[in-house]
């Protein structure tokens, strides 16, 4: 146990790498559940506007999430960068 803790508290680099990595799959599937909700209404059209606005909603949600993760990975990058 004293040997894992030795691991995580000198490269925290590859646990950072997988929450980053699990946090960035987790937006995509909120991304892909938002598009693909409203994707065949989008090409049949019919249905009122209104009801595609929690897919919307989602997908949009998504998109952000990934790129508010992606800057965030670039800045830990950056920062890491300095110390090595």
């Amino acid at each position: 146990m004293g040997m894992l803790i030795d691991t995580i508290v000198s490269h925290p680099y590859g646990d950072i790498v997988v929450f980053f990595s699990f946090a960035g799959t987790m937006a995509f599937l909120l991304f892909l559940r938002g598009f693909l909700a409203g994707f065949s209404q989008l090409l049949t059209i019919n249905m009122h506007a209104q009801h595609l606005e929690h897919a919307r909603t989602r997908a949009v949600w998504g998109v952000l999430l990934l790129i508010f993760l992606f800057v965030l990975w670039e800045a830990v990058r950056y920062v890491a960068g300095l110390f090595t």
